[in-house]
């Protein structure tokens, strides 16, 4: 049995063929506009020479009853028409930080009870929790990235840095743009652009700073393009932080920020397709 991860964002499709842990071959398309799923997996599977197959679709949205609508573009995904389009292989439909979720839930501590959370800024942004306990774990999706404009999850996205960026100067730029032009990427860094990097910076703290006191977790897990791209911005902050979550009155415990590995999510989806067999 050959197995197949694909992960869907709001900008490009991508999916992998695992073969080992140090052989995921992958193929990537962008997304286009009203184009059947199918026909995709379909190219795909002929690029990797395979027939006979188990695939789990990670998909950046709500899945409900097999069905996801995607979030971010016009791709609609049904669990049990690809299942009859593929002459019912094994096809299972997922939210695409689930995939995220069983990676931690496969590598993580089983013999201790704790919370840990994972979430991802790209396109959009997306939270889940893994609860770990009776040497087990449990994946629990949210939609934490749909949460109202009075909440830093409201501009955690490439849309949000764009409209963050636009507020300030009155011209839209691609989320790319404006990081290679800030002090990420530049010795003569654009001043808004700058200042949109901090602004986003700081959000993204206060929602690390929400969940550390909310739901005190042992470990917060970033991931996506975005997080990755702010990865030293938000070590050094957290940092800064985390003595004034010390010394909250109920003293919590100050978790630990993680970044997931770039390949985190079709090493997710193996372990959910073993866990499936």
């Amino acid at each position: 049995m050959e197995y197949l991860i694909a992960d869907i964002g709001g900008t490009n499709l991508r999916i992998g063929h695992y073969v080992t842990p140090n052989d995921i071959r992958i193929y990537r398309e962008q997304y286009r506009a009203g184009e059947d799923f199918g026909e995709f997996v379909s190219r795909a599977i002929l690029e990797f020479g395979i027939s006979e197959f188990s695939l789990v679709i990670g998909a950046a949205g709500p899945v409900i009853d097999g069905v996801c609508d995607l979030t971010n573009n016009q791709l609609l995904l049904d669990e049990t028409k690809l299942r009859e389009t593929f002459g019912n292989q094994r096809i299972y439909l997922v939210n695409d930080l689930e995939l995220l979720g069983y990676y931690l839930g496969d590598i993580g501590d089983k013999e201790t009870t704790h919370l840990e959370v994972v979430t991802a800024s790209g396109t959009g942004l997306g939270l889940t929790f893994v609860a770990f306990s009776n040497g087990g774990f449990s994946v629990h999706p949210t939609e934490y990235g749909h949460a109202g404009r009075d909440a830093p999850a409201w501009s955690l996205h490439g849309r949000g840095l764009s409209e963050i960026y636009k507020e300030l100067s009155g011209v839209t730029l691609e989320p790319s743009e404006i990081t290679r032009q800030s002090s990420l990427h530049s010795s003569s860094p654009d001043e808004l652009a700058d200042r949109s990097v901090d602004i986003f910076a700081n959000l993204a703290i206060e929602m690390l700073k929400d969940i550390a006191l909310q739901f005190i977790p042992e470990r917060v897990h970033l991931g996506g393009t975005l997080f990755y791209e702010f990865e030293n911005i938000l070590k050094r902050r957290f940092g800064q932080i985390s003595r004034l979550i010390e010394q909250t009155p109920v003293r919590v415990r100050v978790p630990e920020i993680l970044f997931l590995p770039h390949d985190a999510a079709y090493h997710g989806g193996y372990a959910f397709l073993k866990l499936m067999e």
